[in-house]
């Protein structure tokens, strides 16, 4: 029982004649617990009904040696959870003998892109372009306000539909021809560096770089 003992002696003594004190309910619920325990920790008993329930976990104890588990303990402060979550994980289709996956699709974070790399270096990384296009819409907002419905705002719609177009280009052609395009539209010259610089990344969002990235060839 998870109630407090001031919580469960109110309302044992307004229920029943017999008189129980708080160190009652201290010492049953401890007997309570340790018997639940079975003579083992709390740590020991967690990792018993993870076994028993099929979870896979893993420890490292007192003089094992892990290289890499050392690493990540000594610098814990330092790292994201993703990084043990992503190491955690890749283990565990290791232990089971999951496949890793073909393709992973992730904003851009660079110590999540380092960490995908070292632990999944066999699968392929997309970014994910619901985030990209909301970065860029956040870093152009300038050129997309709309004023008095003027052509503004019509330029602000041509020079997104120029963008979409070289995520989509089907061939290496058809790309550079889009990039060109995009370059040449009349809205602020920060916006299309921004945008180049996103084409730095264009193996892993313009589609016919990606299909070459994951088939190893053109399209």
């Amino acid at each position: 029982n998870s109630d407090q003992p001031k919580s469960i002696l109110s309302k044992h003594n307004y229920h029943s004649k017999a008189t129980l004190t708080s160190r009652d309910i201290y010492n049953l619920k401890a007997a309570w617990n340790a018997q639940k325990l079975e003579g083992n920790s709390k740590l020991m008993a967690l990792l018993k009904d993870l076994e028993k329930e099929g979870f896979y976990y893993r420890i490292k104890k007192e003089g094992e040696e892990d290289s890499d588990d050392e690493e990540i303990i000594q610098n814990y402060e330092k790292r994201p959870v993703y990084e043990l979550a992503l190491r955690t994980h890749g283990r565990l289709l290791v232990a089971f003998a999951i496949p890793a996956p073909l393709t992973i699709v992730t904003d851009k974070e660079d110590a999540l892109l380092n960490s995908l790399n070292r632990y999944f270096p066999s699968s392929t990384h997309l970014l994910c372009r619901w985030h990209v296009n909301k970065k860029i819409v956040k870093n152009t907002r300038d050129d997309r306000s709309n004023v008095r419905k003027n052509r503004r705002h019509e330029l602000w719609i041509k020079f997104w539909d120029l963008w979409e177009a070289i995520l989509n280009s089907k061939s290496q052609e058809e790309y550079e021809e889009n990039v060109q395009n995009l370059r040449a539209c009349k809205v602020r010259e920060e916006a299309i560096r921004y945008c180049e610089s996103w084409l730095l990344y264009k193996e892993k969002l313009v589609i016919c770089q990606c299909v070459f990235l994951l088939l190893g060839q053109p399209i």
